[in-house]
């Protein structure tokens, strides 16, 4: 007789809820260098910059593989934003 199985742990308020969500926090997070972003938190207002724009478009390419440009972060400033752009452009590959 097998044991019944919990259900999976719902993700945090706030937390990313897939996989690409929580690469593109992670990426945010490591090029501001804080912690505690929510999905709906602007990158500028975060301290982003022109720069770590760069930066994030490159470490986004880096990881994940998509063609990101700074004017892509400054056009969705957010995770969720950047997220469900990076999943309409692979449904569209």
């Amino acid at each position: 007789m097998s044991e019944p199985r919990l259900p999976s742990p719902e993700p945090p308020f706030g937390a990313p809820a897939t996989p690409l969500a929580r690469a593109v926090a992670d990426a945010y997070r490591e090029v501001l260098g804080i912690d505690g972003i929510e999905p709906d938190d602007d990158f500028f207002d975060l301290g982003g910059d022109s720069l770590t724009a760069a930066r994030l478009a490159a470490l986004l390419h880096d990881r994940l593989g998509h063609d990101l440009s700074p004017a892509d972060v400054f056009d969705l400033p957010t995770i969720s934003a950047l997220t469900h752009e990076l999943e309409r452009r692979r449904a569209d590959a």
